[in-house]
């Protein structure tokens, strides 16, 4: 929230975050803010499965930092057909999915896009620790992976699971 405040306001924001989660149960925790908080929300969490993705492509999509207004990224997601969600595509290579970083297994390593929409906070954690490795990805690298992994704040990453790529 700082890193969001001080690059689109111009200075750290003052926040409060006293909160109550629930108890019970698998909750996001939604925080709406400007340069102070204006509302935070429990939402309960369902993980579907994201084992297809479409390749969807756009050259103009910005979202360095979330936002409310989802527009275009719910427009792309649209377009996904029947697949679970969709990878984004920006200059020819490989950012994100709708709702979450995306990792990669070539065989011996797991690779995120070193160029993602958004820099997640848990994709950062990965980064951190080693578990991930940054690289250009195109979408003519894609061939070169065995399987893949969509990663958020609340999907976590397990090394040894992910979808194959087929």
């Amino acid at each position: 929230m700082n890193r969001s405040s001080l690059a689109i306001f111009g200075r750290e924001g003052e926040f409060s975050l006293e909160i109550s989660p629930p108890s019970i149960g698998l909750f996001k925790c939604r925080v709406v803010y400007d340069m102070e908080v204006r509302e935070i929300e429990f939402l309960p969490y369902v993980a579907n499965r994201i084992e297809t993705l479409k390749v969807v492509y756009d050259d103009t999509l910005e979202y360095e930092f979330k936002f409310t207004n989802r527009a275009k990224l719910d427009l792309l997601y649209q377009s996904k057909g029947s697949a679970d969600d969709i990878l984004i595509v920006k200059d020819g290579r490989v950012t994100d999915t709708s709702y979450g970083n995306i990792v990669f297994f070539d065989g011996e390593a797991w690779i995120t896009p070193n160029k993602p929409l958004l820099k997640g906070v848990y994709r950062e954690k990965l980064l951190e620790e080693g578990l991930v490795y940054e690289q250009d990805v195109k979408v003519s690298d894609l061939g070169n992976y065995q399987k893949f992994s969509v990663i958020n704040s609340m999907r976590r990453f397990d090394y040894q699971s992910g979808v194959k790529l087929v």
